[in-house]
């Protein structure tokens, strides 16, 4: 299937399951990653970088299981501000501080 097509196939299982794109994605990494098939998981990653790239930082924040992005700002001591330009101008940067808040708010 072409990465089109897979874009396709979320969209609607994320509809008919009451899911978000971002979820339906993470499942089926998992099921490549466990297929070991390493062609559909690089089109996965590719696919759901495209989504996180469109969304908003506090999108972002909240597609990651967090409240809000003022709840990372608490968390980490940075302003709304760097945090927006963090996401804008290093997002992987931004993701790992995201992916760190989840972890201790987990914890």
């Amino acid at each position: 299937m072409t990465k089109e097509q897979i874009k396709a196939v979320i969209e609607l299982t994320a509809q008919e399951e009451g899911r978000t794109e971002l979820e339906v994605i993470s499942i089926a990494q998992a099921r490549a990653a466990e297929k070991s098939d390493k062609k559909q998981l690089k089109i996965l990653c590719e696919i759901k970088l495209d989504y996180i790239s469109a969304m908003t930082p506090a999108e972002q924040a909240k597609a990651e299981g967090l409240r809000s992005l003022s709840v990372v700002a608490n968390m980490t001591g940075q302003s709304l501000q760097t945090l927006g330009n963090w996401a804008k101008n290093k997002p992987d940067l931004f993701r790992i501080v995201l992916l760190g808040c989840k972890a201790a708010q987990d914890t």
